[in-house]
């Protein structure tokens, strides 16, 4: 959550680079399942702006 705001992409490159030998599918889908765990408890929110969908610390 120190990266917020950023994209699930980002998560996702993050990912990638903690985690050796995963595929970038499997990182964004990583990164898409765990946004959504926190956003669904409340800790992010989506931000839908014209970069696109940014999740942000929710309040």
């Amino acid at each position: 959550m120190a990266m917020l705001p950023c994209t699930t992409s980002d998560v996702a490159d993050v990912i990638q680079a903690e985690l050796v030998g995963v595929s970038r599918k499997s990182a964004v889908q990583r990164a898409y399942i765990a946004l959504c765990r926190l956003w669904d408890s409340g800790h992010v929110v989506q931000d839908f702006g014209p970069d696109g969908c940014l999740w942000r610390i929710g309040i």
